[in-house]
């Protein structure tokens, strides 16, 4: 695959991964889903009384959003990363899934450390 391609692809892959997250944790943030079993930060703590649901939903929204906003800093500077000549595709595709995966992972570590709180 031509480098230009691969990058391109993980470019547009992190930047609809970060809009989507952040486009999704907009009604919650704003306190517009109520409890619910589809959609928002469910935990038997957020679950038990909609006080809880709605603040934690806005904590949670805000976790979600800065992970957003991460990924699509990420997704600009992957081009400046592949731009590194000793770089293989692979190597380069090995970035771009770690750019994919470590930020959501580190935020469900985070709700779930903040659902101890609760």
């Amino acid at each position: 695959m031509q480098r230009a391609v691969l990058t391109w692809s993980l470019f547009a892959s992190l930047l609809v991964v970060g809009l989507v997250l952040i486009g999704i944790s907009v009604p919650t943030l704003l306190s517009k889903v109520p409890p619910n079993g589809m959609y928002g930060f469910r935990t038997a703590h957020t679950m038990s009384d909609p006080k809880i649901w709605y603040a934690a939903n806005v904590v949670a929204s805000r976790y979600t959003i800065a992970c957003g906003a991460i990924m699509l800093l990420l997704a600009t500077g992957l081009p400046f990363v592949s731009r590194i000549r000793s770089l293989s595709n692979r190597q380069i595709a090995y970035v771009g899934l770690v750019f994919e995966i470590v930020p959501p992972v580190l935020l469900v570590m985070a709700l779930l450390l903040y659902d101890r709180t609760l």
